[in-house]
């Protein structure tokens, strides 16, 4: 790892003594007197030698007390969360050149002419939606070429023209599209149940799937009439913590009837835990929760997703190390865990619980069943792995 500028020679430290011998490190007094009195958001990036991107993690705004904090959390993060990538290894090292990039305080421009890619960086945003992109960027020669991939990194796309559609209509656009099914999400979909009911019971009896991915928050008996007309639900399990639930939304038990009741009714569910740092990653609050899910069943497919701080939000991103020590704790009463928002196939992929062979190997969107059956059971052991739901 290579670096002249004290900025960067900070960030190097850190993501060595990080990577090689897993130490975060204090600021020093050798740094710059600079770094202890300063506060702003900073960049660290992660080129591998020949130029290919191998990690980039920063803020936006100041979070910690001061720039060495700031830039030494990046380094860590860039090196060892970024969930595009895989952890940094200690034989990598000397094959990564690091970049530190510190934001001014962001100032708002009333005209593009105002711009200029190579000088300045641009924020872009939109209602909760944020993205930035850094000055001085290889093959960026225009503002609106900078514009464009800001609003791309943000999510914002240009206007699209929007229509309404009717129940059967939007059964009728899946079955032309030779879609199996509907899946209900983004936004919550309890928020407009009526339209979701009724276009769940059409769906149904044209022969369609129909999924719902939702926090939960249902009354029984609205709970009932949906549960006769759909297949499978993802539900979010914010947590095991009641005053957590009360900080952010509803109340856990609510939560937890909904997935106790569509387990019963036949549903095949999964459950999604999102884990925040200090918010709802007591290791003594999760196995409470493993432990209630292994009472309805060792089954239940469990999905404990890392967090990223968007929008206002600044607490760190979950730590790798988090993920894994709950993985590890989860897989003692549950069979099927998996890690969100990490990149590594081995926490994508399903295992037979009964003999240990690989049966659906997951690398990102790319999915191969190739270890099961036609009946969905383990092509070595025999052992029935998924429902196969037909028409």
């Amino acid at each position: 790892m290579k670096g002249e500028h004290p900025y960067v020679k900070w960030a190097i430290e850190v993501i060595e003594n990080y990577v090689k011998y897993g130490k975060v490190l204090d600021p020093h007094p050798d740094l710059p007197k600079e770094l202890f009195e300063r506060k702003a958001g900073a960049f660290v990036t992660l080129h591998k030698t020949d130029g290919s991107l191998r990690g980039c993690i920063g803020t936006f705004l100041p979070t910690k007390e001061n720039l060495a904090l700031e830039i030494r959390d990046n380094a860590i993060a860039a090196a060892t969360q970024d969930p595009r990538f895989p952890p940094v290894s200690p034989d990598e090292l000397d094959d990564i050149v690091v970049h530190v990039d510190v934001l001014s305080e962001p100032v708002p421009v009333k005209d593009i002419s105002e711009l200029d890619p190579k000088k300045y960086g641009v924020i872009v945003s939109k209602g909760w939606r944020r993205g930035l992109l850094l000055p001085d960027i290889e093959g960026v020669e225009t503002v609106e070429e900078q514009l464009r991939i800001a609003k791309f990194k943000a999510g914002i796309l240009e206007e699209e023209p929007t229509r309404k559609v009717s129940p059967e209509q939007l059964v009728q656009i899946a079955k032309d599209r030779g879609s199996k099914g509907i899946a209900y999400t983004y936004n919550e979909p309890m928020i407009w149940f009526e339209f979701v009911l009724d276009t769940s019971r059409i769906a149904a009896r044209e022969g369609l799937y129909n999924v719902l991915v939702t926090n939960g928050l249902i009354e029984e008996e609205p709970l009932e009439l949906l549960l006769q007309s759909i297949h499978a639900m993802n539900i979010d399990l914010k947590g095991f913590n009641d005053d957590f639930y009360r900080e952010i939304v509803g109340r856990k038990d609510t939560v937890m009837k909904t997935i106790e009741k569509a387990y019963k009714a036949g549903i095949h569910v999964e459950v999604t835990t999102l884990l925040i740092p200090t918010k709802n990653d007591s290791m003594e609050e999760l196995e409470e929760e493993f432990k209630w899910l292994a009472s309805l069943d060792k089954d239940v497919p469990l999905h404990l997703s890392r967090y990223f701080p968007n929008y206002k939000y600044t607490i760190p991103p979950t730590p790798l190390k988090t993920l894994l020590e709950a993985y590890t704790l989860a897989k003692k009463y549950l069979n099927y865990v998996y890690l969100g928002n990490v990149w590594d196939e081995k926490y994508e992929s399903t295992v037979c619980p009964e003999c240990g062979s690989l049966v659906i190997r997951r690398k990102g969107y790319d999915v191969d069943p190739a270890g099961l059956d036609e009946e969905g059971r383990c092509k070595k052991c025999g052992h029935q792995i998924v429902k196969i739901y037909r028409y």
